[in-house]
């Protein structure tokens, strides 16, 4: 019996009336528990209440001891604690997390002002009988007082905001800041490809066993941050093929570092599978005629790749860089007629020139 009494004191002081909504314009909501209510004129406000409002609305709240707390358009209000005493107990908790807000302390403010705080993002403000407002921007907070004065504590600093000045301070970002914006992007690019055993160097078409091949590129890839990314690949090749005709799959973190806002240096690590056949020949002799059709390499490895890549839009980049897919993997048949002893591998690499589309 004794806890059920203690359940039910404990109820009624969470959930009894701490005020009012004196005037409401447009449209607001209070979310309480797992209700969401529609606010209108003298809705009664309980602890723990978020008001949440739309555009061009307006929610006015007039507490107990006479504190008005005005909330704006696209705000989010909550009323985290509240009790109205004498000057031992009396505490008045609120808190900003979006949006606007302005208040007239009430009597909590003359009795207690020590225990009278409204917390936003990144702040804490206290009170010395005053009428002061907050806006919370994206990069900004911004503290008004119009009479009395207000203290604004921030990352272990405290300052005072007399009547009629105001400050303003710029956020840091946090680490999820840094990382953001989070979002998908897709493209493609013109790919020239090299297939080896033995290299001479790029644009040497008529090296023995070296097949320099022309084809594209499919990219999808998710922005993890301004520092990394996942990336996808599909290369396949399907044009001046000597004897090679080649498929690759990759999938790469992209670690990436924007040297100036527009311009970034990125790398390209991962795994992968390089898939060559023996092709007949567009413009020179081809394969063997034994792997013409066949696969001459199928090959799982770790890739990597260096590149630049350049802002054009917000959403449109170019794109320049080198990937190597495979590096001395073994053939799984002669290359030509040429000694097995010599030419039993095979690398790919590869340069890609391209456009990407940030959704």
């Amino acid at each position: 019996m004794r806890n059920l009494w203690f359940i039910m004191i404990l109820s009624s002081f969470l959930w009894s009336n701490i005020g009012y909504v004196s005037n409401v314009k447009g449209n607001a909501d209070i979310v309480r528990s797992m209700h969401t209510l529609k606010v209108k004129s003298g809705t009664k406000i309980k602890l723990k209440d978020k008001i949440i409002t739309q555009e061009k609305s307006r929610v006015k709240v007039i507490l107990k001891d006479n504190t008005i707390v005005t909330v704006g358009a696209n705000s989010t209000f909550v009323f985290d604690r509240y009790k109205f005493g004498n000057r031992n107990n009396s505490l008045l908790d609120m808190q900003i997390e979006r949006g606007f807000f302005r208040c007239v302390s009430g009597k909590i403010g003359k009795l207690a002002p020590e225990h009278f705080k409204v917390k936003t993002v990144s702040s804490t403000i206290g009170i010395r009988g005053t009428d002061f407002s907050a806006a919370l921007a994206d990069t900004y907070e911004l503290f008004k007082c119009y009479r009395g004065e207000i203290s604004v504590l921030n990352d272990g600093k405290t300052y005072i905001v007399p009547q009629g000045e105001q400050l303003r301070l710029e956020k840091k970002p946090s680490f999820l800041d840094k990382l953001a914006p989070y979002k998908f992007y897709a493209g493609t690019g013109t790919v020239y490809n090299r297939v080896y055993s033995v290299s001479s160097g790029w644009f040497a078409d008529n090296t023995p066993t070296q097949d320099e091949t022309g084809g594209i590129s499919l990219i999808a890839g998710y922005q993890l941050g301004n520092y990394l990314a996942v990336e996808g690949r599909i290369t396949t090749t399907f044009f001046e093929r000597n004897y090679s005709d080649l498929t690759a799959y990759s999938m790469f973190l992209k670690p990436q570092y924007p040297v100036t806002d527009t311009f970034s240096v990125y790398g390209l690590l991962g795994f992968g599978n390089v898939k060559v056949k023996g092709y007949k020949g567009n413009s020179s002799s081809g394969a063997h005629e034994d792997v013409i059709g066949k696969t001459i390499l199928d090959h799982t490895e770790f890739q990597w790749g260096v590149g630049l890549s350049y802002h054009v839009t917000e959403n449109f980049s170019i794109f320049a860089d080198y990937t190597s897919l495979a590096k001395d993997a073994d053939i799984e048949s002669t290359l030509y007629s040429y000694d097995p002893a010599i030419y039993h591998k095979l690398s790919v690499d590869g340069i890609t020139v391209g456009i990407l589309y940030s959704f």
